[in-house]
């Protein structure tokens, strides 16, 4: 049997990168996947594509009723979907920390809001939020980047101890660098060491 047969995934961030992978992973482990993000047309073949602004608390409220229409319940919220700038304290606009702080930290509180009902009705189901080792550690020129993803951690903590007991865990996943057009961007701008 497949290790996530019958149960139901959203996975935001899907259409690229570390979304993208995971999205493809838990279909291939059986389970329904819904994959969110701003243009599922990255999406992969079998999971169902989703197109949500993860900032957007009116997006939010749409997707979860969908997904309890087309399986009827929700065992995974992987609060994949993420941003970064390669701005220092100075050159850091307003806009774009708080563009940041909208995806990166805003996206996981509302995905966990919207679903918890649900999963705590259930009486399981697992948050996982993706944060990155920018948020435990200072990296130059990544002030926003390094300031949500730091939010993210503690967010998920606040989370984990809020609902132990209950069937339902929090968790956070700390990646380093990871192949992915971002990345690349990055690189082929000569703003990361290759």
């Amino acid at each position: 049997m497949s290790r996530f047969a019958d149960q139901t995934a959203i996975v935001t961030g899907a259409g690229s990168g570390i979304g993208h992978a995971i999205a493809d992973w838990l279909r291939d482990e059986g389970a329904t996947v819904f994959s969110a993000d701003l243009d599922p047309s990255g999406v992969p073949d079998g999971p169902r594509p989703v197109r949500l602004d993860v900032s957007r608390e009116e997006d939010w409220p749409a997707l979860v009723p969908d997904v309890l229409r087309a399986t009827g319940r929700i065992d995974l919220l992987f609060d994949n979907a993420g941003i970064g700038s390669t701005a220092d304290p100075v050159s850091c606009g307003v806009r774009e920390w708080d563009r940041l702080f909208a995806v990166n930290a805003r996206g996981p509180f509302l995905g966990t809001r919207a679903v918890l009902p649900t999963m705590l009705a259930q009486g399981r189901g697992a948050l996982v939020h993706t944060a990155s080792v920018a948020g435990s550690v200072g990296l130059a020129n990544r002030t926003a980047h390094c300031a949500s993803k730091g939010a993210v951690i503690a967010f998920s903590r606040q989370v984990a101890i809020q609902y132990a007991g209950t069937g339902v865990r929090g968790n956070c996943v700390c990646p380093g660098t990871v192949d992915s057009p971002w990345v690349a961007r990055l690189l082929d701008g000569g703003l990361l060491a290759g």
